[in-house]
């Protein structure tokens, strides 16, 4: 298992999902569910929905993970 590095140390270019990235999947897995359903195959379309849902909650993961580690650093800050 690697080492956990702070989120906010990761430098944006070697992020494993930007907001950038995270948009396009998101985008594309929500036009391919479309795609499914508009092609009668709603059972394909329910897959890849929660495809997106499952990539939603990870992105609020990573979100809360900051937000965590941010007040973390904040309340270490203050103690000092």
């Amino acid at each position: 298992m690697a080492r956990r590095i702070p989120l906010a140390s990761i430098p944006s270019r070697k992020f494993p999902l930007t907001w950038k990235r995270y948009s396009r999947l998101y985008d594309e897995l929500q036009a391919a569910a479309q795609g499914f359903a508009d092609t009668g195959h709603p059972e394909l379309a329910a897959a890849v929905a929660n495809a997106r849902d499952e990539l939603y909650l990870a992105w609020s993961m990573i979100r809360a993970t900051e937000d965590e580690e941010q007040a973390a650093a904040a309340r270490r800050e203050n103690a000092q």
